[in-house]
């Protein structure tokens, strides 16, 4: 038995207005662009999760928007409605803007073991430093292309052989896939 992990960084976030406090910034232009390209192919792949962890920041709400409104789209134009999976319930959670990788992971720790398949929406450095503390082992080239950057809207793909979040751990996870919008 395992887990499945996916990990979404909020697309790219609007800087003009210097009066904004960070956690009000929206999506810039590009942005707006990116999150719903990483829904199709999300869709596309089939990559549903059974339950979205998002941060309360208005540019992760934002992109958890737009991505899941794509997906969705994509899901019904290639499936029967009744076939359908969608939508995925999203919490909302102030603890995961800008959280730390030892706080995303207490964070799915305490998550209900029925969910075989999590995505969390949220920000940098945290989500980087996350994934390669949890990821002992990955896909060829994984590990280089992670540690170069991970972009916003970037996505990771991951599994623990775990049966109850309790017991994922760093160093336990493997990186299945890693898909950033310029790949796409």
């Amino acid at each position: 038995m395992s887990k499945n992990l996916f990990i979404l960084r909020h697309a790219k976030s609007d800087w003009d207005d210097s009066t904004l406090d960070d956690y009000d910034r929206p999506l810039n232009p590009r942005g707006r662009m990116a999150a719903p390209r990483m829904g199709l192919f999300l869709g596309q792949e089939s990559l549903i999760p059974d339950r979205i962890l998002c941060s309360t920041a208005a540019r992760a709400q934002q992109t958890a928007l737009l991505t899941l409104t794509a997906l969705s789209e994509q899901q019904a134009a290639q499936q029967p409605p009744e076939t359908l999976h969608w939508p995925s319930p999203i919490q909302y959670l102030r603890e995961l803007y800008m959280a730390k990788a030892e706080e995303i992971l207490s964070i799915l720790r305490l998550q209900k073991d029925t969910d075989t398949c999590l995505m969390i929406i949220g920000h940098n450095p945290g989500l980087e430093k996350f994934i390669d503390s949890l990821c002992i082992t990955a896909e060829e080239g994984l590990k280089k292309k992670l540690s170069e950057k991970f972009p916003t809207a970037g996505f990771a793909k991951i599994t623990a052989p775990i049966e109850k979040w309790k017991d994922l751990r760093f160093g336990k996870a493997h990186l299945e896939n890693l898909v950033y919008p310029k790949d796409l």
